[in-house]
């Protein structure tokens, strides 16, 4: 993120985000190559998959001027989940581990990670760009079910 504000518009609650076009631009190119990284952002349990911007650009509601399209990569719907079951089955034998020595903190933490990555391999292979913006936030306690809805404030 390259800035950004909370704004309360005529008593709409807004959430404005700046981002650099050219890494928006890169990014999408390397999604196109079925490539994307998983960084670390604070209050995102399970990282952010680079290719969030891509859905952020697609499904953002532009108040000013123009933007390129930024359809969700097809080749990313193969590619994505795979990486993010990895990442699921590793967290989950870490569970694991951490269940058999009563680390219940531990426990939970892994646990919970694990069923944010099963979101975002499954919206991976729905095709649902709006929605990989959303599976930290959007499980909504149906984790079993992976009904996710969009995002909305409270």
């Amino acid at each position: 993120m390259n800035g950004g504000a909370w704004l309360c518009c005529d008593g709409t609650k807004v959430d404005v985000l700046l981002r650099d076009l050219d890494t928006v631009g890169y990014w999408a190119r390397r999604g196109e190559q079925e490539e994307f990284e998983i960084e670390a952002l604070l209050g995102y349990v399970a990282g952010v998959p680079t290719y969030l911007l891509s859905a952020e650009l697609g499904s953002c509601r532009l108040l000013r001027g123009q933007l390129p399209s930024a359809p969700f990569p097809e080749k990313l719907r193969a590619a994505a989940p795979p990486k993010w079951r990895f990442c699921r089955s590793f967290g989950l034998d870490y569970a694991r581990r951490h269940a058999s020595r009563a680390n219940i903190v531990g426990t939970t933490a892994q646990a919970a990670k694990a069923v944010i990555e099963e979101a975002h391999a499954v919206m991976c292979e729905r095709g649902r760009r709006s929605l990989v913006c959303t599976a930290d936030s959007e499980t909504g306690g149906r984790s079993g079910s992976l009904n996710l809805r969009p995002w909305s404030s409270s």
